[in-house]
């Protein structure tokens, strides 16, 4: 359901994302995610993967089995008691979170699965092309991924793509994932490597 409350936004024209803003933690996240937010929910694809974050204030634990304590299971959800969370996917695509209160890191999985089903997928790494061919360091913050990469540009000639977030896509074409796009392109470094300091 769509309410005065609901704003949409697309993820690089791929998935659709609606999100109850409501529940008090999104509104940040959605200016965290400015970068890769768009707007709206103009997509390449009518039947595009989507995420929906709906705010409830009891989560439905009809039709669910209790796994183990504060787990219940369906064939399409997921609940979560201890967070106050209750996943449900249809038809493999699309997914609807329903929230009593924050669940980022739900929310972080269930954009990576909608991606995942549109045949890409994000990668916290830096990366960089030489030739047509890109590389990907994938890593957490802090291990010297942007070092790496600002030496293979300054001394073997290779192209800064981004250090932080990546979108791999998946080639129907070739049996390999084999393409790079750069998220977010916000870091001082990057600006430095751009301009080839």
């Amino acid at each position: 359901m769509i309410t005065q409350m609901m704003k949409s936004w697309t993820i690089h024209g791929l998935v659709v994302l609606r999100m109850d803003m409501r529940l008090s933690w999104l509104p940040t996240y959605a200016s965290k995610m400015r970068d890769v937010l768009l707007a709206g929910e103009q997509t390449r694809d009518s039947d595009a993967p989507s995420v929906t974050v709906n705010w409830v204030s009891k989560l439905e634990l009809e039709g669910t089995r209790e796994i183990e304590p504060g787990i219940r299971v369906s064939p399409t959800a997921i609940v979560d008691e201890q967070y106050g969370v209750r996943f449900e996917i249809a038809r493999g695509r699309h997914i609807t979170l329903s929230c009593i209160d924050s669940a980022m890191e739900w929310l972080e999985w269930s954009l990576l699965l909608a991606l995942l089903a549109a045949g890409k997928a994000m990668v916290h790494g830096a990366s960089l092309e030489k030739d047509g061919r890109a590389i990907l360091f994938p890593s957490w913050g802090g291990v010297g991924k942007t070092a790496i990469v600002a030496r293979f540009v300054e001394s073997f000639g290779w192209r800064f793509l981004g250090d932080d977030l990546c979108r791999v896509e998946y080639s129907r074409f070739r049996s390999r994932w084999c393409s790079i796009h750069t998220i977010d392109r916000s870091s001082r470094r990057f600006f430095q490597l751009a301009r080839g300091q």
